[in-house]
């Protein structure tokens, strides 16, 4: 489950890097270049995210829901 500092870190800071994200609902979520740099996001639902630009190398993507997710020019 989710860490709610970290997802409330994302929130105010567009950056969350090595946080715990995981199941955290993000649907629809505006994460244009977030830092996103060791995250783990299993589990987490990004379905319609945008994440162009988003720094995700090393980030636990293992079952997250991606479907729809506009993942241009992301850094895995």
């Amino acid at each position: 489950m989710f860490n709610q500092d970290d997802l409330q870190r994302l929130k105010e800071t567009n950056a969350c890097p090595e946080g715990n994200l995981s199941e955290a609902l993000l649907v629809g979520a505006n994460l244009e270049g977030a830092d996103l740099t060791g995250a783990n996001l299993f589990i987490a639902v990004l379905k319609e995210a945008n994440l162009e630009q988003a720094l995700l190398s090393d980030a636990k993507l293992e079952l997250a829901m991606l479907q729809k997710a506009n993942l241009r020019e992301a850094h895995l």
